[in-house]
């Protein structure tokens, strides 16, 4: 398909860049690959997203879309077949699988990735470690204290893992039916997390559901057609213009447009600073601008962040 010249900004092992990744191969989109440090400092990256740490983004000209919440429903308007979702769903359905995709990257996720960054400790380095410590506002911890993690949540991942393999059973090749649903990929995020980090499949013995799914899932791909460096990127910004906005900004925000905000992600150390361009109930847009990238609007979805004025 023809698309926007989308340059996704990313790592290897990010679960969240997996996601976007699979939704790209599942559309059929064309993507380019911007590859960008697993911990600060990001001196090519937080200047296009106005100081926004968290990975990916996917930026279109100088438009950056932040989140991958946002990031798939932009997929989804650019591209909408196949579809995310089968079709007919009721409302009811639809609000059940995206309770899931919200359990599957919190209390999913987080002990998945607590107990196998536990179990290979030793080859993530010290800055990595004191980088998510400063992400999530904990205190710095010890390689010792992160191998002991892994025993603390493992007996969790096994649960859940079991809880996977009961919600595939029932004869259907995907959680939502007969096809690849985005409940599916991003279910897949933790499998994927756990086979990437430790180079095996353990997980899934005795599991015989979660196995042929993962398998399945597995086949999911689609490489990037170019690789550039963040220099690219920046120049590409500095080069285009954003889109323009025409809507108001909701009244029940008591903003006005070019005020001065802080778009955070909740219950995270990450956030950007901007003057506000949009604001409802679905997304926010501020602009952010700098001799590197000229003017660039930074987008962000309304779920999961607060903003305020400083």
């Amino acid at each position: 398909m023809q698309d926007n010249n989308l340059i996704l900004h990313h790592y290897d092992f990010s679960n969240f860049s997996e996601k976007v990744r699979l939704v790209f191969a599942l559309k059929q989109i064309g993507w380019d690959s911007v590859i960008i440090p697993s911990y600060l400092p990001k001196p090519d990256y937080l200047p296009l997203t106005g100081g926004y740490r968290r990975t990916p983004a996917l930026q279109v000209g100088s438009d950056i879309y932040c989140d991958t919440r946002l990031i798939v429903r932009f997929l989804d308007e650019l591209c909408p077949n196949p579809p995310l979702y089968p079709s007919g769903l009721t409302s009811s359905d639809h609000a059940k699988y995206k309770i899931i995709e919200d359990w599957a990257e919190t209390n999913f996720m987080r002990p998945i990735a607590l107990f196998i960054t536990g179990m290979n400790a030793q080859r993530f380095s010290e800055k990595f470690h004191r980088d998510r410590a400063n992400l999530h506002g904990k205190p710095i911890p010890s390689v010792e204290q992160v191998n002991l993690s892994a025993f603390k949540y493992e007996k969790q991942v096994d649960i859940y893992m079991d809880w996977l393999n009961c919600l595939l059973k029932g004869g259907r090749d995907f959680v939502t039916g007969v096809t690849i649903s985005l409940t599916d990929i991003v279910l897949y995020e933790g499998p994927w997390f756990l086979k990437k980090i430790s180079g095996n499949c353990d997980f899934l013995k005795n599991r015989l559901e979660l196995k042929h799914w993962f398998k399945r899932m597995s086949v999911l791909s689609l490489p990037p057609r170019n690789s550039f460096e963040g220099e690219y990127a920046l120049n590409l910004a500095l080069n285009t213009q954003p889109k323009s906005f025409c809507e108001e900004i909701d009244v029940e925000y008591r903003m006005v447009k070019g005020t001065k905000v802080k778009v955070s992600a909740l219950g995270e150390n990450a956030y950007s600073i901007g003057n506000l361009v949009h604001l409802n109930s679905e997304k926010i847009c501020i602009s952010v601008e700098s001799k590197r990238t000229g003017l660039v609007h930074v987008h962000f979805p309304r779920q999961g962040y607060s903003v305020r004025a400083i």
